[in-house]
């Protein structure tokens, strides 16, 4: 084994300071410089993490209150729109109510071969030449007149 007491060098080189012994030579650290470093280290890191913690809070908070603006809205125009169907469904149910009426008069009404089997028996019995009801009694008194000239015919109601 290694015996560190029979190196006559090993025991001057542990006598010796720092400065005086061989290899590099380091500096003697300062145990409170380097705390106080670290410490002035933590604290700007510590101040710049509640200045983002602040800053998203902040966020945070408008986001917030976006959304429930935006939410009363939305929710006002959904109001709406459900209001819209509502009337535009009831418009639409009067509609159909309409479409069935006019469905069921044009099937109460004449087809176009129902108006021309009309219009072919108007064009055989010729209306226009009818006769009123005055006319064939002026021509029945004007007939009656000529068969029998002694006899003066008046209207009906009258005195005889």
């Amino acid at each position: 084994m290694f015996d560190n007491n029979s190196d006559p060098n090993f025991s001057e080189m542990m006598e010796q300071s720092p400065a005086q012994q061989p290899g590099p030579q380091r500096k003697p650290i300062d145990i409170t410089t380097d705390l106080s470093a670290q410490t002035s280290n933590l604290e700007r890191r510590l101040r710049m993490l509640e200045e983002r913690y602040g800053l998203m809070q902040k966020r945070e908070q408008m986001i917030e209150e976006n959304m429930i603006s935006t939410n009363k809205k939305v929710s006002i125009e959904i109001k709406a729109i459900n209001s819209e169907i509502i009337d535009l469904r009831s418009d639409i149910a009067q509609i159909k109510d309409k479409i069935e009426l006019i469905i069921e008069e044009l099937r109460q009404s004449a087809r176009k071969e129902d108006i021309k089997v009309v219009e072919h028996y108007l064009d055989m019995w010729d209306p226009t030449n009818f006769a009123t009801q005055k006319d064939v009694e002026n021509i029945i008194r004007r007939e009656l007149a000529k068969a029998i000239p002694s006899q003066n015919l008046r209207p009906k109601g009258g005195t005889q």
